[in-house]
């Protein structure tokens, strides 16, 4: 059962569980659950809520956690720290609760990327998420970064960037996971397990970089609206 909204998980316990209570009354009792949640929001819920949740069935929860490289995270207000990242997975993990990562190409920036999927690298690499979910940095219409790439505030990466970005990153990291990279955002298509396929999704990612026509495609990007 996917609890569906940008943060459901993130409700306080005294929210969460009545509704946690309805699936296991309206459904087999051991029905497995799952949502989006903020990091931020782990960091407010103690041990106790976490095992809590666990009782009632969150198997599986979603982490926006876009990236590990604090400069970019502070930029774009996520509300979290690679810090922050390091010390809330692990305490998922001792609650019994799975957990999957985002990783957002490009949210760096223009020139930022390589340094940023070099560091979040480092910080995914001490978790243990069963996936990594790939996805771009798109400034949809109607959100803040919409305005400020067209106010000139925010240069989104080149389309050849975001992939070296996603290469960068999948060629540094070291955690057992599952990659999936097959998002309406992304202008690639990856998807594997590692570190069986590590060579060949950073094999994938390169070629595309050397083909991909930055012009031809940036007013593409401005052009994807949100699903």
């Amino acid at each position: 059962v996917l609890l569906v909204g940008g943060n459901p998980m993130g409700l306080p316990n005294a929210r969460l569980v009545p509704l946690l209570e309805l699936v296991r009354e309206k459904l087999a009792s051991g029905s497995e659950v799952g949502g989006y949640l903020r990091t931020a929001d782990v960091k407010l819920k103690s041990d106790a809520d976490l095992a809590e949740m666990a009782a009632m069935g969150v198997t599986d929860v979603t982490l926006g956690t876009e990236c590990g490289w604090d400069p970019a995270l502070e930029r774009m207000r996520k509300g979290h720290t690679a810090a922050d990242i390091l010390e809330q997975c692990p305490r998922l993990e001792a609650a019994g609760i799975k957990y999957s990562l985002f990783y957002l190409g490009g949210f760096a920036g223009a020139g930022k990327c390589e340094e940023s999927a070099r560091e979040s690298a480092k910080v995914f690499s001490q978790l243990h998420p069963v996936r990594i979910t790939i996805m771009t940095m798109t400034p949809y219409p109607g959100c803040k970064l919409r305005e400020e790439v067209e106010s000139g505030a925010f240069e989104l990466a080149p389309e050849s960037e975001v992939m070296r970005d996603v290469a960068t990153f999948i060629a540094n990291l070291s955690c057992d996971t599952l990659i999936v990279g097959s998002h309406d955002s992304n202008l690639f298509r990856i998807d594997g397990v590692l570190p069986r396929d590590r060579e060949g999704i950073v094999a994938t990612l390169e070629m595309r970089q050397r083909q991909t026509d930055d012009e031809a495609l940036a007013p593409l990007r401005m052009r994807m609206l949100a699903i």
